[in-house]
């Protein structure tokens, strides 16, 4: 007992100091299944809240409940769980916590009935008193219990949601076999509460073992009594003896129980009927999709609700009837409704985090048809048009918009398929341009219009086509990437599609998805690909394609005119200079579609440069001259070329360096140190000034340098990828410390990173670990390409040192630091362990690996830098322990 004290003591001193949060109210596992390790940390904050006040009703409701879910997931023993229990009894006796939590642990009715008595309003025995009343057949009791749990609120509305469509699909006066109190209690919440399908008789299998209330059920039913209370035998009899009523089984039922009668059951949506003749389930698929099921709520989220992940998980069940409805309208050509139902059921996969299981057996459906792309196009080409995000090794983005080019192509395959619905469907809208001019320009000369090339010249951004044909599209490149066979395609298998809004941003902004966009868009005021908040250059030149009208022009006949950067309409896709990813046009051109319907990015010729910042969103509701999108490559199966890196992610931007521990990709950079200095100001003004960097330590280094402090401190947007530099010893420590608190609390919100990483630990490497890590792996090697030289036979440089060697040189670089993704990485994924700063280790005073202002001599692997006060050439990177 005084271990298990301790314990919960440590837990709650540790979630007050590191996370700063008030305690959570915790709900039933039936109604939020969250991992263990946070209801540890909940009963902590709970038992801290009684040792403020013994006497806490709330505080010891929640208590019991958190360990009682742990004693559920066999986290905890019974007999601590009584511990508890008897703490509870004598703080708050002949309470409604007191009886709640004796029913909880002995499973005695009479407790719930006490506990309901003292507090009638309670949902929490609800549950059960239902169950109670229906075996024991008092239903008007089950009626009020109903009406007042939905009077509550506290019930989920997307579990209601689903089973009213489970109802909504079966027929009149129909029997319905469910397996579960949880799948049960929501049909009668709807019947007996809403009286919504009442003459549907929904029953318990559970119930039905009981004797006397099978035989009372039955009776009613005109069903013959059955003396067996197996469960197989309850299925067995109701199959041969149901004459007079339609059977069907809910999806709950065990397929054990059912598998002798597989071929006799049919899916008609959430449930299966039961027939011993054909039955036509397509067309009672169809009927209940398209005239009554609510899907509105699969659409749209308008509610928060505390059991949305068993929402999600509950919704997959939708997936087999949608799958078969989706084949069917391809074969009869309703390409339409086939997208609508494969959009929606691809919503229902990503919320339960199925996606990729569903995209591959969509992929993989698409490419076992029989009208396969009819054209040749080479992998070489396609994988020319992509190019990697960093932050996510599986990701690659289009280097531009889709071309009407491109997108011709498409359709030709079409064409040549003779798909002619499709043809239709995905069709290149007509557009009347002049009509998109203020009136003083609409009667300009097509010279002049399109200096710059017009809107639908080969290599100019596709627009004005539907969001269904964008997807069309990218499934169309997926099947044509997929069926190339050629030894050196660098990928076996691919997946184009739309990007999140999340992908878009972290492409166009330069960003990791990791980085807090808030303190990016807000403190930063990074609005552009370019890194700023302004449209035009010091030149005055546009730096994207907006519209201009807004703008004051140098001559005033130019007034209002929107091409002030030179072009009327949309460009080519390559104008303008590309961001550092090497994407073109991310700001500007054509807005560009993301996966949510209806939404766009990036504004275009018809948007002010106001609109077309990367944090605003353009919305459409058909199809516009203005907006286009771009691909983005999602790598399912490594070829040759990427076999290195497979399975190499880890937490938080680091990647697989030996057994339990992973490394950062990069070193830490300016943003991730602003990042950390906001934090501390807000949740620890007193710390603030002592986390702060060095800011004199470029003067102090060089005078010259003084005017580098503000940018490599990164008050300056160009700068913020670059790495921190200006950091001691203990300020990297506790940046570690404070990075391992956080990245904690993100995986405890994720039940699945949870599970593969457990709770992690960031801190300095050792110098074996670093040595390890940057020599890739490679073993007596000077430099961490598994060279013994640091540039290529062309010359070109791999790493960024002081080329000089103290004499005059034309290799010798500038003497700052370069971005944090800068060359190419090593063996193991890792950029700059050579050169750009020398990165700091566990021993205090010694740094590896070289910086901008050592030899190359001075960088090699083996070779130690001392220091002893910060500098503008040390910084440092992370190891992540991960399992502990």
């Amino acid at each position: 007992m005084k271990t298990f004290l301790c314990c919960i003591g440590f837990c709650c001193f540790y979630s007050i100091m590191a996370i700063a949060r008030p305690p959570q109210k915790i709900y039933s596992i039936t109604r939020q299944n969250l991992s263990a390790d946070y209801y540890f940390k909940q009963a902590a904050l709970w038992k801290a809240e009684l040792d403020l006040e013994l006497q806490n009703p709330e505080a010891w409701f929640n208590y019991f409940m958190a360990n009682h879910i742990l004693f559920e997931k066999g986290k905890t023993s019974l007999s601590e769980l009584e511990q508890i229990n008897a703490a509870l009894q004598k703080s708050l006796p002949e309470s409604f916590e007191a009886y709640f939590a004796k029913y909880s642990i002995q499973k005695d009715i009479r407790f719930l009935l006490k506990a309901y008595e003292l507090a009638p309003n309670r949902y929490e025995t609800y549950a059960d008193l239902i169950l109670h009343y229906k075996v024991n057949l008092q239903e008007k009791k089950v009626v009020l219990l109903c009406q007042k749990w939905l009077a509550s609120g506290e019930y989920s509305n997307g579990l209601l949601h689903w089973n009213y469509n489970l109802l909504a699909g079966l027929t009149q006066n129909s029997i319905l076999l469910i397996e579960g109190d949880n799948y049960t209690q929501p049909l009668w919440l709807l019947q007996q509460g809403k009286g919504i399908r009442q003459d549907v008789q929904v029953l318990n299998l559970h119930l039905l073992t009981n004797p006397t209330y099978r035989n009372a059920i039955f009776q009613q039913l005109e069903i013959p009594t059955l003396i067996s209370n197996k469960k197989p035998d309850i299925v067995q009899h109701l199959s041969l003896s149901n004459q007079k009523r339609d059977l069907y089984l809910g999806v709950s039922i065990s397929k054990g129980l059912v598998k002798s009668y597989e071929e006799e059951l049919y899916i008609v949506g959430l449930a299966f009927r039961h027939s011993a003749d054909a039955f036509d389930n397509i067309g009672a698929l169809v009927d209940n999709y398209e005239q009554h099921f609510l899907l509105d709520y699969l659409k749209t989220d308008l509610s928060y609700d505390v059991s949305k992940d068993i929402v999600n998980q509950t919704n997959v069940n939708y997936l087999p009837a949608f799958l078969i409805l989706h084949d069917y309208y391809q074969e009869n050509k309703k390409w339409d409704k086939a997208n609508q139902i494969k959009n929606l059921s691809l919503r229902i996969a990503d919320a339960a985090e199925k996606g990729d299981d569903l995209r591959a057996y969509l992929d993989k459906n698409f490419q076992t048809r029989d009208s396969k792309p009819m054209i040749e196009v080479s992998h070489k080409e396609i994988e020319e048009e992509f190019q990697p995000l960093p932050y996510n090794l599986n990701l690659y983005a289009g280097v531009t918009e889709v071309t009407n080019e491109v997108y011709e192509l498409f359709l030709t395959d079409l064409l040549k398929r003779k798909e002619f619905d499709q043809l239709q469907a995905h069709k290149i809208y007509k557009t009347d341009w002049r009509s998109y001019l203020p009136a003083k320009f609409q009667n300009l000369s097509e010279e002049h219009l399109y200096t710059n090339g017009a809107p639908d010249a080969p290599n100019a951004p596709i627009q004005n086509i539907s969001y269904e044909s964008a997807t069309a599209f990218c499934d169309w490149l997926t099947a044509v990437y997929n069926n190339i066979e050629h030894k050196k395609k660098k990928f076996k298998r691919v997946r184009f599609r739309l990007p999140t809004e999340k992908e878009w941003v972290a492409a166009a902004s330069m960003r990791s998805p990791n980085t807090d966009t808030t303190f990016v868009f807000e403190e930063q005021q990074c609005k552009y690909s370019w890194g700023g908040a302004y449209a035009k250059n010091a030149k005055g030149c546009f730096l994207a394609n907006f519209n201009t009208s807004d703008f004051t022009p140098k001559e005033a006949q130019d007034a209002g005119s929107p091409a002030l950067d030179g072009a009327y309409f949309s460009v080519l896709v390559d104008a303008y200079f590309p961001n550092d990813y090497g994407l073109f046009n991310t700001i500007g051109n054509v807005a560009e579609m993301i996966q949510e319907k209806g939404k766009a990015k990036g504004g275009s010729w018809f948007h002010s440069a106001t609109a077309s910042t990367i944090q605003n969103v353009q919305t459409y509701s058909e199809p516009q001259p203005y907006i286009g999108f771009r691909v983005f490559m999602e790598v399912l199966e490594e070829g040759t070329q990427e076999k290195i890196r497979k399975g190499m992610i880890g937490p938080s931007r680091t990647l697989h360096l030996s057994g339990n521990l992973y490394m950062d990709e990069h070193e830490v950079m300016n943003i991730d140190w602003q990042k950390y200095a906001y934090w501390i100001k807000k949740n620890e003004p007193d710390k603030y000034l002592s986390i702060l960097p060095d800011t004199s330590n470029w003067s102090n280094f060089r005078p010259s340098l003084d005017s580098f402090s503000k940018r490599f401190q990164g008050e300056d947007l160009i700068y913020l990828i670059n790495p921190v530099a200006g950091i001691s010893h203990e300020q990297a420590t506790n940046y570690c410390k404070w990075r391992s608190i956080i990245i904690n609390e993100r995986l405890a919100l994720s039940p699945n990173e949870r599970k593969k990483f457990g709770t992690v630990r960031y801190r300095l490497p050792s110098q074996k670990e670093w040595e390890y890590a940057a020599s890739g792996g490679l073993d007596r090697k000077d430099f961490p390409h598994g060279y013994d030289g640091l540039t290529t036979s062309k010359g070109d440089k791999k790493v960024y040192l002081d080329w000089s060697e103290g004499k005059e040189t034309d290799q010798q670089d500038i003497s700052v630091t370069s971005d944090a993704y800068s060359f190419i990485p090593n063996g193991k994924g890792y950029y700059n362990m050579i050169g750009n700063v020398a990165e700091m280790v566990q021993e205090k005073g010694i740094a590896k690996g070289g910086s901008w202002r050592h030899s190359v001599h001075q960088s090699k692997i083996s070779h130690k830098l001392s220091y002893d006060v910060p500098t503008p050439w040390l910084g440092f990177r992370c190891i992540c322990e991960i399992g502990l």
